[in-house]
């Protein structure tokens, strides 16, 4: 803390304002990592909206089958830069 109010004091300020249970390890009621989130999950769903509808056998192929082309697709065609995913760089150019 004494560092960042040395370096910016406006940040200190508002970090104190915190409850630290919000903002550190050290306070939080339970250990926050090596949590589970549905991010990731959400993401896939959406992505198949389009086969949902079908049974379960074929569902899980053409889960496998998309799957596997979002993979060889991203190996085959390698990102622009080596910082930044596509996405997020149009983004930031955007921006």
């Amino acid at each position: 803390m004494e560092a960042i109010q040395d370096i910016n004091k406006e940040a200190f300020e508002y970090l104190t304002g915190i409850s630290k249970k919000l903002w550190t390890r050290a306070f939080a009621p339970y250990p926050k990592w090596g949590h589970d989130t549905s991010n990731i999950i959400e993401s896939l769903n959406g992505s198949w909206s389009e086969i949902r509808h079908l049974p379960p056998l074929q569902l899980m192929d053409a889960i496998y089958s998309t799957s596997m082309r979002m993979v060889f697709k991203r190996f085959n065609e390698p990102q622009k830069s080596p910082l930044l995913a596509d996405i997020p760089m149009a983004k930031f150019k955007t921006r």
